[in-house]
């Protein structure tokens, strides 16, 4: 009986030491030479309860390292699970067994087991090297100063391989016109994929590209950004202009299948040859009717600020539509823009598909910090099966300048 009290206090005292060692270092201020700083690169991750050391292991609210490191965090009280998720990992923690998982593997029972999360005043504290690792970051302890220092790992000889993998497969996609092929491309939450899950017609057959000069802009392991030069030259019989495109991206890792694009944007394009000089092709008089007819009405539909006129004139399913309609809508409201037409021209034509050169002002016909351009573009314009001709969204704009 007097052992079992013995232990009975024993654990009361070891309760009371920690909970005591925790609000000390919970009522730490930054000012506090105790007080533990936990950098991601050069920006320190604020928390609301601050980080300590004991038994060799630096612990942090899970909310504050969760977020800091790019995850979704969602906390089950039913249950008391929380789930840390990121485009590449997922982590839960179960606060009654104390089963940390990633990836949906449990660490528990793997030596070396890692340290268990702590519970104090309510509040969940884990360890910052555990979460930090499996995240993919290197994890630096530097005593001297009591700083935690997380940084992203640097990008392997296999990533830039994926990468270059992945933009290839993209471009290929789009010249073959495999829709499903190109949006396997983009990651799950990219918004170019309404851009293009609606299209009829995805970009430009009878073409080829060549990456080169891939550089690295940022990188935070699961995502980067990169600039690149694209070299897309015609190949076939099918009508393209050889261009020149730097780019830049947006990229995630996901846990699933790599890289995805998430976002790119042009930076510069330019032409082989002046798209003005191109002459005009040979088309059937019935056909070349309908075609001018189509680019026409998108002028007259513009003009009108009639958005369902204007989405007529284009191809692609209701998403497409709904997103245009959005979009259009959204700038009637802003601008009273009168647009003109100076020139259109069907500068390649066969069976189904022409391209039509266009150059179109936009001058404002009202005060607004609108600023009044002409555009040159290539309008891809294609016949669907019951004979009506419709401008593909996917189409180039060859130049922009100032009024």
């Amino acid at each position: 009986m007097m052992n079992k009290r013995k232990t009975l206090v024993a654990l009361l005292l070891a309760a009371v030491m920690l909970f005591s060692f925790a609000s000390v270092s919970m009522a730490a201020t930054n000012d506090d030479p105790g007080y533990i700083r936990t950098y991601l690169e050069d920006d320190e991750i604020p928390f609301d309860v601050h980080p300590f050391l004991t038994g060799g292991t630096v612990y942090a609210g899970f909310r504050g390292i969760f977020e800091a490191l790019g995850y979704t965090v969602k906390y089950d009280s039913a249950t008391r699970i929380v789930t840390g998720q990121s485009p590449s990992t997922s982590i839960v923690i179960n606060l009654l067994t104390n089963e940390m998982t990633i990836n949906g593997g449990k660490f528990t029972k793997q030596p070396p087991e890692p340290p268990k999360p702590i519970l104090i005043r309510g509040r969940t504290l884990v360890p910052i090297r555990f979460i930090a690792e499996a995240s993919g970051l290197n994890v630096e302890w530097i005593p001297s100063s009591r700083i935690v220092k997380l940084t992203y790992m640097k990008p392997a000889a296999s990533d830039l391989d994926a990468i270059l993998s992945l933009l290839v497969r993209n471009k290929k996609a789009a010249v073959e016109g495999k829709l499903d092929d190109l949006l396997a491309t983009f990651d799950a939450k990219s918004p170019l994929r309404s851009d293009y899950s609606g299209l009829t017609a995805i970009a430009f057959p009878g073409s080829e590209s060549t990456f080169e000069n891939i550089a690295i802009d940022s990188w935070q392991g699961n995502k980067a950004t990169i600039s690149y030069k694209v070299t897309t030259k015609a190949t076939g019989s099918g009508f393209f202009l050889d261009r020149v495109d730097m780019m830049e991206a947006d990229l995630t890792r996901t846990a699933v299948g790599g890289w995805r694009i998430y976002d790119f944007r042009t930076k510069s394009t330019t032409y082989s040859k002046d798209a003005s000089g191109l002459a005009e092709a040979v088309v059937p008089d019935a056909d070349k009717t309908a075609i001018l007819a189509v680019i026409n009405a998108n002028e007259t539909a513009l003009n009108a600020e009639k958005v369902a006129d204007l989405a007529a004139t284009y191809g692609g399913d209701a998403s497409f539509k709904k997103q245009l309609t959005d979009t259009t809508t959204a700038f009637f409201k802003s601008y009273d823009i009168k647009f003109t037409n100076e020139v259109k021209r069907i500068v390649y034509y066969q069976a189904g598909t022409a391209y039509v050169y266009v150059v179109q002002t936009s001058e404002k016909k009202s005060a607004s910090d609108y600023l009044n351009k002409r555009v040159t573009m290539l309008l891809q314009v294609n016949q669907d099966k019951n004979g009506n001709w419709t401008i593909n969204p996917v189409s180039q704009t060859i130049a922009s300048e100032k009024l």
